[in-house]
């Protein structure tokens, strides 16, 4: 009885998956975790593997990790052992890219996250090719090369939305200034299901809810925030958001009819989203100026969002979803980006310089509980947080971390 128990557990525990960016529901939030009562001076490493460059996160399956980087003029997409970190299978294409002048610090790509979908993996490169892998052998099963559509001149640093799963169907976002398609497509086949032709999509990505019983997609592309109907790809309503330098990079997050977005010169603002007979609208609720998010994109737990600003050279802040009140900020130079997940009553803060903070989940005040020094590599990329282990890209390796 005692070894079955084991087993189950065990079994439970493996076959958690994080298959797109930002988690299994696209919102930072990890369930399942059980903070440890204490915590070490350092993080046990489990195993380390290298890879290329690139800006987007892994995704893992029940046994493997995927990840997708460049090497050369290659985009390579390379899976991993889960357990032991040992390369199971590799493939690429050619995919040479130059960004424009204005971003050449941001790297050559990619900067999409892979999904993982029913033992196929897809990937969307810097210059628009969509690939899907058979996830056991790499094979590729289809690929439609995007690229006349996407101009580096345009879209400065190229294509950056990640794809995601939403009713069985691949949800891609192609294009670029001149304007843009979203996609769904049939994952195993790459048959397009619908369409919706309208902006060309930013560097945020798309999140689903559903709002006033309509399952919506929820977009930031370059001239607007909008919703569609995740059946038919109807616009449902959309809310001008025009940048400078098209710089839309923070994915919006849901509060219940609420949707946040925010934007370097546009501060945080909250649109709530209503149904009157037949017509949807988007009525700004609040907005914050003096809380802008540049890159990082935020979460928001209970009636709680946690972000950072860029503001001070990185701020991270807890606001009032209802309000748009800031109730506690730190005093700065937190980093260029940070990526954040929420786990139990916790707060996962990686910075682009390798730091990980640890601190409370609460709106009473900022609260550390652990730090620690993770790498000395650049870390844009989203951390995975799955039972006790944690997996880091930074720019050449890809790290799993055992938490006590």
């Amino acid at each position: 009885m005692y070894r079955t128990a084991v087993l189950v557990l065990c079994f439970t525990a493996y076959a958690q998956e994080w298959p797109q960016w930002r988690g299994p529901a696209r919102t930072g939030l990890v369930t399942g975790f059980v903070a440890p009562q204490s915590w070490p001076k350092q993080l046990a490493t489990e195993w380390t593997a290298p890879i290329g460059a690139g800006l987007s996160s892994p995704v893992v399956s029940a046994q493997a990790v995927f990840v997708h980087s460049r090497q050369g003029e290659q985009e390579v997409t390379q899976a991993f052992s889960r357990a032991t970190g040992k390369e199971l299978w590799k493939a690429s294409n050619r995919a040479p890219f130059r960004p424009n002048q204005y971003a050449t610090q941001m790297g050559l790509g990619p900067n999409s996250s892979p999904v993982y979908f029913q033992d196929l993996v897809i990937t969307l490169g810097i210059t628009g090719i969509l690939t899907c892998h058979d996830a056991k052998t790499g094979a590729v099963k289809w690929r439609k090369d995007y690229s006349n559509r996407v101009d580096s001149q345009n879209n400065f640093t190229g294509t950056a939305m990640s794809p995601m799963i939403e009713a069985g169907l691949l949800l891609v976002h192609i294009g670029d200034d001149r304007g843009g398609t979203l996609m769904a497509i049939q994952p195993a086949s790459g048959i397009i299901q619908w369409h919706w032709d309208g902006d060309g999509p930013s560097y945020a990505s798309p999140v689903v809810t559903d709002i006033g019983g309509q399952r919506q997609i929820v977009t930031l592309a370059l001239r607007h925030a909008a919703g569609l109907d995740a059946r038919t790809g109807a616009l449902l309503w959309k809310y001008p958001f025009v940048d400078q330098y098209n710089e839309n990079i923070v994915t919006p997050v849901i509060a219940g009819n609420r949707v946040i977005y925010s934007g370097v010169r546009k501060g945080t603002f909250a649109l709530d989203i209503t149904k009157q007979g037949a017509q949807w609208s988007a009525k700004l609720a609040w907005e914050n100026p003096e809380y802008s998010m540049y890159m990082s994109s935020p979460i928001v737990d209970g009636d709680h969002l946690y972000g950072m600003t860029n503001k001070r050279k990185g701020s991270v802040f807890c606001m009032d979803v209802k309000t748009g009140k800031v109730l506690w900020s730190t005093p700065g130079r937190e980093g260029t980006n940070m990526s954040l997940l929420s786990a139990a009553n916790l707060l996962f803060l990686l910075n682009d310089t390798g730091d990980l903070k640890i601190v409370r989940r609460t709106p009473a005040k900022y609260e550390s509980v652990a730090e620690y020094k993770l790498t000395e590599e650049a870390t844009w990329a989203q951390p995975v947080l799955l039972g006790k282990n944690l997996l880091v890209r930074d720019a050449k390796t890809l790290r799993m971390y055992r938490l006590p």
